[in-house]
């Protein structure tokens, strides 16, 4: 319930790295070299703090990959080698007020990433067949910028609060040369700002966690052989909301009960689709919404060491823009072709484990 559309096989927490709050400066280097791909990957990252209000950390990293080492029946792999580089910048600052002001960013370029399988330089193993293009490239740039606000209430009425706005761009181009020489170029960018706020409070009924998140997705898509759309259709729109409630209870020393609801929307709205069934071009518009529930329970055999944990949870998944309108090649031999009626997914989980 707090994560919502697409969290059904569970969340990733990504921590980024902290900010230095020594006061002066601090440096770092790190170096990985391996055989198996050739690979050599570098970053060196540089922090200053005056050890109060103000934290200050930046990171420039670079790798570059050779031929991969399939092992003694495939050999060396030809055309399986890329370049990426990457950065990121974090700025915290300590308010007197209990107060903390993150700016952050953080990109990645890769150049030239083959997907080899499908060109004449793959190598065959166990019966696999080898690909027939001549060059399959991918070029992707990603870059995310965020502001977030965090603290506590103090005696005001969060425990804890934060609240951010984020950007973040996605851009993919593939180069293909296919066996009878033919070229296409492809790609497509995702803009996409978002809003999120949750703050966390006390009561005589639990611990309350409760919030919303917001992301609007805002797409381009182009291709050489295709006039209408790109990999997936040009000119879309994708918009989510997401409202969310969370109860912790503690009924007893040993019984802890997890309560919560989510409300979420999602709607797509897509200008420029090629026709699944015909030659002309289409709009695919749609939204979804519902209302998912979990009740959960962990409860201690031993104090902190075994526990029983349980629970019941509601998922909901509305259809993305790659599943309405997506047109393009998929796994080896297969390509999708837009699917504009879809409905959305929703799931029952049951789970009941013991921990120690």
């Amino acid at each position: 319930v707090l994560y919502g559309s697409d969290a059904i096989g569970g969340t990733v927490n990504a921590l980024p790295r902290e900010v230095p709050w020594e006061p002066g400066w601090t440096g770092g280097l790190y170096y990985r070299g391996a055989t198996a791909e050739e690979s050599h990957a570098g970053r060196v990252e540089t922090g200053w703090s005056d050890g109060r209000s103000i934290g200050v950390l930046l990171g420039l990293g670079a790798r570059t990959l050779g031929e991969i080492q399939g092992g003694r029946d495939v050999g060396s792999q030809a055309n399986t080698g890329y370049d990426e580089r990457s950065g990121d910048l974090r700025v915290e600052h300590l308010t007197g007020e209990g107060l903390r002001v993150v700016l952050g960013w953080q990109g990645v370029r890769q150049d030239d990433v083959p997907r080899t399988h499908s060109t004449r330089f793959a190598e065959s193993f166990e019966g696999t067949e080898v690909g027939t293009d001549r060059r399959r490239d991918l070029d992707q740039e990603r870059d995310l910028a965020y502001v977030r606000g965090e603290g506590d209430g103090r005696d005001g009425l969060f425990e804890s609060f934060r609240v951010g706005l984020s950007w973040h761009d996605q851009e993919e181009e593939q180069d293909r040369i296919r066996d009878s020489g033919s070229r296409e170029v492809s790609g497509f960018e995702v803009g996409t700002l978002g809003f999120g706020a949750q703050a966390s409070t006390t009561t005589a009924i639990g611990r309350l966690t409760y919030g919303l998140d917001a992301y609007r997705d805002n797409v381009d898509a182009v291709s050489s052989t295709n006039a209408v759309q790109g990999p997936v259709a040009d000119d879309a729109r994708y918009d989510t909301l997401g409202l969310f409630v969370q109860d912790e209870i503690a009924v007893d020393e040993r019984l802890d009960l997890v309560l919560g609801a989510r409300f979420e929307y999602a709607e797509a709205d897509a200008d420029s689709v090629l026709d699944p069934v015909g030659a002309g071009v289409i709009e695919v518009e749609d939204d979804w919404s519902t209302v998912v529930g979990s009740a959960r329970f962990v409860y201690a055999l031993a104090v902190d060491s075994v526990a029983l944990f349980g629970g019941v949870s509601q998922g909901f998944r509305a259809p993305n823009l790659s599943d309405l309108t997506r047109f393009d090649s998929a796994r080896s031999n297969e390509f999708e072709i837009p699917a504009p009626d879809l409905d959305a997914e929703h799931y029952v989980s049951y789970e009941l484990g013991v921990r120690a």
